[in-house]
C-alpha cells in the first residue's frame, strides 16, 4: 500500500465509509481489497485518502457478476500472494 495515490476531483472520489456502503462491506474489508490490489486508492482535492469511484464501481460489478469459480480463483490467488 505504499504506492503514490492519484489526486482526483471530489466527484471521482469515495471515502472508505462510502466505499464500504457501496460494496456492503466494513471499512476494514475495503482496506483489505486495496491491499490485495482489487480497488485503487486516491486522494481528493483536500488530500483526504479514499478510493477511486470507478474502481469501487468495477469491484461492485465483479462481485455481482462473478461466478463461483471466479471467486474461488480470486481467493486462491490472494492466498498465494500473501503466503511468504
Amino acid at each position: 500500500m505504499g504506492e503514490a495515490l492519484a489526486r482526483v476531483d471530489d466527484a471521482d472520489w469515495l471515502s472508505t465509509g462510502e466505499a464500504g456502503r457501496t460494496l456492503g462491506l466494513s471499512r476494514w474489508r475495503v482496506r483489505l481489497l486495496r491491499a490485495a490490489g482489487h480497488v485503487q486508492g486516491a486522494t481528493n482535492a483536500a488530500g483526504a485518502v479514499g478510493y477511486l469511484r470507478t474502481s469501487i464501481e468495477q469491484e461492485a460489478r465483479w462481485r455481482r457478476d462473478a461466478s463461483h469459480v471466479q471467486r474461488l480463483r480470486r481467493v486462491a490467488g490472494s492466498l498465494l500472494d500473501w503466503t511468504p
